[in-house]
């Protein structure tokens, strides 16, 4: 199934809010009930409160600094099983059709599989709740967490966290650099840090589309952004600020800009 980018998610939402009457979503929401297995009826009435009623308590819970303290200790934690990592006896195991299957490089490091798609989780919460300071801190040694490798090549990937989209916490931590620095600063910041995703996500390539489709909320100050991404573009080599250069044109003017 095709993922829908949260932006449109959250506007398909509003639009089939907009459609239906209070008698209807109650009808809607009584189906969504019937639905509910047994040991998740509490969890279900617990979510039944406005967002006004939760948001205060949320904000408290992830407007904490010892989210990073909690990123470093347990990169600290990596760094020391690394250093005492062992060779692996055989790089290589035979299945039961005589073929030959590389050693799981996760192993030595499973256990903190974990630990680090909970704190992925924590630093979504932080953005999703504003902090875009901490989000952007927090996503960055992650990242970098992420990236820890013993000297046999061995170490995690975000392949290995289970519930955690890596497409998307780049988007998170891209949109909460643009939000983050001053708008005369944004475009050599973006395109730095655009650069800079490409060794986190193999194979993915960041776009502007990912930073307005991670948040319901609009980009901030886009129409002035856009004109000074396409005017920073232009004055950049290689096959990266080119195909980002088209899409900020076909974004802002359309086929008729690209035609131009």
């Amino acid at each position: 199934m095709n993922k829908i980018p949260l932006k449109t998610f959250w506007d398909s939402i509003e639009q089939k809010l907009a459609a239906r009457s209070a008698d209807e979503l109650r009808s809607i929401l009584r189906g969504i009930a019937q639905e509910t297995p047994p040991m998740g009826r509490q969890a279900f009435l617990d979510k039944l409160k406005p967002v006004g009623e939760t948001s205060a308590a949320a904000k408290m819970a992830i407007d904490q600094e010892d989210l990073l303290t909690d990123i470093d200790g347990l990169a600290s934690e990596i760094n020391i099983a690394i250093k005492y990592a062992e060779p692996p006896e055989d790089r290589y195991e035979w299945d039961e059709w005589g073929e030959q299957d590389e050693e799981d490089d996760l192993d030595p490091y499973e256990e903190f599989v974990a630990p680090l798609a909970e704190l992925f989780d924590r630093a979504e919460a932080a953005f999703d709740y504003g902090n875009v300071k901490l989000a952007r801190a927090a996503y960055k040694k992650l990242f970098e967490t992420l990236g820890l490798q013993d000297d046999y090549g061995r170490g995690m990937s975000m392949g290995d966290l289970i519930g955690v989209d890596g497409g998307e916490a780049v988007a998170r931590y891209l949109r909460a650099v643009y939000e983050t620095v001053k708008p005369a600063r944004r475009p050599k910041a973006l395109f730095e840090q655009m650069q800079q995703t490409r060794s986190w996500l193999v194979g993915r390539h960041s776009t502007l589309d990912d930073l307005i489709q991670i948040s319901a909320k609009p980009l901030p100050d886009y129409d002035r952004f856009a004109e000074d991404w396409i005017a920073f573009l232009q004055e950049q080599a290689g096959s990266e600020a080119d195909a980002w250069l088209r899409e900020a044109i076909r974004l802002s003017r359309g086929a008729a800009g690209l035609e131009e």
